[in-house]
């Protein structure tokens, strides 16, 4: 039935159906009964609840977000990704970026926060129409569930959990969510459309997917910023990479925070309140992506 599949989009359409849905049994059903010989049924039920006021229930999330990522992202991927003749090509993971590119894309997170934050502040400020006032309570309390969720976690001294929630929250999405969206969506879609439409279309799911409405649009650009760096480059490490340094900051400011080497708020890390320096921000960072363009690489999606 799969013979052929690294050349027929709809057998691969269904083989990682198939692997998303064997997935979430493996990892999310058969964890939940490894987990019963670690936490209590209690913790496990609070947890589940969104109840996190004791250690134990804050790692069984951190474990159950594993679980997550490992079974809807990074297995299904690699799993498509094994069943094709050449594994590591499939997800455009055999193209290597050099030390340009790398020192760039550091460069590029710096330049990219401002915007990124300039976005998240404008879509908050969003309403919907009087008549969806009850829908937008629910947007806006469930963000500031998720919000308080995601400081909990990442608010440790522990270098030990440092390591954890950089593994959770950092390595596990960069690897799993590029695999999905840009290695293999962002390929389904270039094959129908204009390749900026498909950049634009695999960035709409990718935010759409996380359920964050308040953050919509600031997740939607970094889709689109990671679309066109993989892309111009030739190789999904270079998305990786950035995605990867993004979600690491987030972790380790919190985690200094925790320890008291810094003295600041982690979520207005990166803030311009000038205009001014906002928009020279925003013409160095055309620069930048400039750059990428005119050092992209030869090759088909």
């Amino acid at each position: 039935m799969f013979q052929d599949i690294d050349k027929v989009i709809y057998k691969q359409i269904i083989f990682l159906g198939l692997a998303i849905m064997f997935g979430l049994l493996l990892f999310g059903g058969g964890g939940l009964v490894l987990a019963r010989a670690f936490w209590s049924e209690g913790d496990i039920l609070a947890a589940s609840s969104y109840i996190l006021d004791t250690p134990e229930r804050l790692n069984f999330m951190r474990y159950l977000q594993f679980l997550t990522m490992l079974g809807t992202f990074f297995f299904p991927a690699v799993a498509l990704a094994a069943v094709t003749p050449k594994p590591l090509s499939f997800l455009y993971l055999d193209r290597k970026i050099d030390g340009q590119h790398i020192i760039m894309l550091m460069v590029m997170l710096i330049i990219v926060l401002p915007l990124v934050n300039a976005l998240m502040i404008w879509n908050q400020g969003l309403h919907l129409p009087e008549s969806m006032a009850a829908l937008e309570e629910w947007m806006r309390d469930k963000e500031a569930q998720l919000g308080s969720i995601t400081e909990k976690f990442v608010m440790t001294g522990s270098f030990t959990l440092l390591g954890v929630n950089l593994l959770v929250m950092a390595v596990l999405p960069a690897l799993g969510e590029e695999f999905i969206f840009r290695g293999i969506l962002m390929k389904w879609f270039s094959r129908s459309m204009n390749i900026h439409w498909a950049i634009i279309l695999s960035a709409f799911i990718f935010s759409a997917i996380h359920m964050q409405f308040l953050g919509f649009f600031p997740r939607f650009f970094l889709g689109i910023v990671l679309g066109y760096v993989f892309y111009w480059s030739g190789s999904l490490w270079a998305s990786v990479w950035l995605h990867f340094l993004n979600n690491a900051m987030t972790v380790i400011m919190y985690f200094l925070v925790a320890r008291g080497l810094v003295d600041i708020e982690p979520e207005t890390v990166g803030t311009i309140d000038s205009g001014l320096m906002l928009l020279v921000n925003t013409l160095i960072f055309f620069a930048a992506m400039y750059w990428f363009w005119a050092k992209r690489k030869e090759f088909r999606l």
